[in-house]
């Protein structure tokens, strides 16, 4: 199904295998006589998403009066080039361009360049036999304020089988390290996941999913409102927090001083989502996303992320 072709795309690899990955597929694509050779040998699948949401709490604030919510859209272009090693395993090179752009923060718009590398394989061959996939995934955020910009490293193993006619699982781990210009954004996080689909049909996906995330969170609150005061609320954070910056971003597009800070944290996340198939290569996706995170001092807060997308297979 189109939706589990496109959603296998959250990976990472090193920065040099991005620089391959890109220049294999141009040397592919640009050699006419090694074209033919090499596509006898693997499948080259492009695709788009585009996406529209609303964010609740893009601050990552506690106190509402540092809450701000905005909307956002977003592009994301893949290319992604599967090497058949066998009938039962997979190499998977996936260069990817996004770009993402806000409605009332656009300090926070970004391009994304990233490239992942994946081996996938399966032992036995029952109807529910699990494959396994191990993955590396490299990411370039070039934001527009330049605190926010940010190499961000990648490493997953997953597992994925039918349960029913119906029903398929998928599980893994993931381990996450961000590193950018602004010292307050470097944070590392580890991440297990679970995700049940439920096909309703040959056209409609129900699906679901929870993360236990445990490392860094990030929130942004005032240090002096609007009408020049001073907010007092904001001490116990710089006691609490491993790290504080001024925050450009949301000092630049509101009004009032920002700071960002970063706190080690547990965050839980939970996904309901509906996948409808349009065509054998369109899908239409509508889900919701709710976020809570619990951080030191019993300092904590929500977020609900709404989005609808358009998914297109080539």
């Amino acid at each position: 199904m189109l939706k589990e072709h496109l959603i296998k795309r959250n990976y990472f690899s090193p920065l040099n295998n991005m620089n391959i990955s890109f220049m294999l597929m141009l040397l592919v694509l640009a050699n006419p006589v090694n074209s033919q050779t090499w596509f006898e040998e693997i499948r080259v699948s492009p695709s788009v998403i585009s996406t529209l949401a609303t964010d609740s709490n893009v601050t990552r604030a506690q106190d509402e009066k540092n809450i701000i919510s905005d909307r956002f859209a977003r592009v994301d272009l893949s290319l992604n080039a599967l090497f058949e090693l066998s009938f039962n395993k997979a190499i998977i090179l996936e260069p990817s361009i996004s770009y993402q752009a806000f409605q009332f923060t656009p300090s926070l718009n970004r391009s994304e360049f990233s490239a992942s590398a994946i081996y996938r394989w399966q032992n036995t061959f029952a109807y529910n036999s699990p494959w396994y996939q191990v993955m590396g995934r490299y990411e370039y955020w070039l934001a527009d304020v330049k605190q926010r910009r940010s190499h961000i490293n990648k490493v997953m193993a997953m597992s994925s089988a039918r349960l029913t006619t119906v029903i398929t699982w998928m599980a893994g781990l993931e381990w996450q390290q961000r590193l950018s210009e602004g010292t307050v954004f470097d944070t590392s996080q580890t991440r297990a996941f679970l995700n049940l689909d439920y096909t309703l049909n040959n056209q409609a996906v129900l699906y679901g999913g929870y993360n236990f995330i445990k490392g860094h969170t990030l929130s942004s609150v005032q240090s002096a409102y609007c009408n020049g005061l001073a907010s007092t609320s904001i001490y116990p954070l710089i006691l609490a927090s491993e790290e504080i910056e001024w925050d450009q971003a949301f000092s630049e597009d509101h009004c009032g001083n920002w700071l960002s800070y970063r706190l080690s944290a547990t965050t839980h996340t939970a996904t309901l989502g509906l996948n409808y198939g349009l065509s054998h290569s369109t899908s239409i996706d509508a889900s919701i996303l709710h976020v809570q995170v619990n951080a030191t001092d019993s300092i904590e807060y929500e977020r609900q992320i709404f989005q609808f997308s358009l998914l297109k297979g080539f």
